[in-house]
């Protein structure tokens, strides 16, 4: 028996020395495991940032947008105007003039009217 003990012993150094490695292994897988999560947390943070710029980037490209089509709104509209007074002003000249009229349109001066006599 006593020849057994030093084979246990043996046995049991190098059951330890085996969990211990295990052990330096479970460690390291740990602490990389750790750095891992450290390095998610900071790229999650990261997106969280750059989606917020890219929503902000969204609003003022979709404002942008709603700001020249209005722009180009106004602009067609002032163009409509601009054509409606040109053939306003065409048709009035191709109106023949009522009597009166022509005296009006040079400078604004009114046609005398003539006036009755008096009666004594």
């Amino acid at each position: 028996m006593s020849d057994e003990i030093p084979l246990v012993h043996h046995d049991l150094e190098s059951a330890l020395e085996e969990m211990l490695g295990e052990a330096r292994v479970l460690k390291l897988r740990v602490e990389y495991l750790e750095n891992s999560k450290k390095e998610i947390n900071q790229l999650i943070d990261e997106n969280k940032l750059l989606k917020t710029e890219c929503d902000q980037l969204q609003a003022r490209f979709v404002q942008a947008i709603i700001d020249s089509r209005a722009q180009d709104d106004q602009q067609n509209l002032q163009r409509l105007l601009d054509t409606y007074k040109l053939d306003l002003e065409k048709l009035k000249e191709a109106l023949p003039q009522r009597p009166g009229e022509a005296a009006a349109t040079d400078g604004g001066a009114k046609p005398e009217t003539p006036q009755k006599p008096n009666k004594p």
